[in-house]
């Protein structure tokens, strides 16, 4: 029975140093983000995450310096992370936000679109969220009407006769009336906010900052 207590004694008291060097290094991290020294602090969200790897604050801010060092694909793993692992609902509408802006970055519209909807699902009154919605569905649905002109580029470009069926305009593609509400849902909207959000010739709005914790 003795020796029960002692395991379970040494277990906390592994897992309060643990908790505590997490935070030194959290801290320390966050230190370095400010002064923009993301390689840095990137280290230190490191040795955070191997002392509290299910920390989402760690995650967060871990994701928030990989997004600055354009490493897309990495930062969205830290912030789908984070908003898993979270159970405060501000926190994992930031997180969904920049799981967005992280996806949109790396051309990946449709994921960009589910991720702020999920935002706003937590948080329906983010103005930035709803603009980059709206920025999402736009460069969608852009995309989707430039495929067809790519198509028939392609097709001058190939000098071998082509069958008749590939001279047929192509059909709607069925997400089109989806996006189309959607844009129409958004449009009242995204004017009020437009002159207030919209900086950087028509950029989206930038990824929320590192936590202070």
């Amino acid at each position: 029975m003795k020796n029960v207590i002692l395991i379970f004694i040494l277990m906390i008291s592994v897992m309060q140093v643990n908790a505590q060097m997490a935070d030194y290094y959290l801290k320390k991290g966050n230190e370095k983000y400010k002064a923009k020294e993301y390689e840095e602090a990137r280290k230190k969200y490191v040795h955070a995450a191997e002392n509290d790897g299910k920390s989402p604050l760690v995650s967060y801010n871990f994701g928030n310096a990989l997004y600055q060092q354009k490493n897309y694909n990495g930062a969205s793993e830290k912030f789908e992370a984070a908003a898993n692992n979270s159970t405060d609902k501000s926190t994992k509408a930031k997180a969904f936000y920049n799981l967005g802006n992280a996806n949109l970055k790396a051309k990946k519209n449709d994921m960009a679109i589910k991720y702020y909807k999920e935002s706003l699902k937590l948080n329906p009154t983010d103005a930035e969220a709803k603009y980059n919605l709206s920025y999402a569905l736009r460069k969608k649905k852009q995309s989707e009407q430039e495929k067809p002109k790519d198509d028939k580029k392609n097709q001058k470009q190939n000098n071998k006769p082509k069958e008749d069926k590939n001279k047929e305009k192509q059909q709607p593609k069925s997400g089109d009336d989806e996006v189309k509400k959607l844009l129409d849902a958004l449009k009242n909207e995204e004017e009020k906010v437009h002159k207030r959000l919209r900086n950087n010739n028509g950029e989206p709005q930038k990824q929320k900052g590192g936590k202070e914790w």
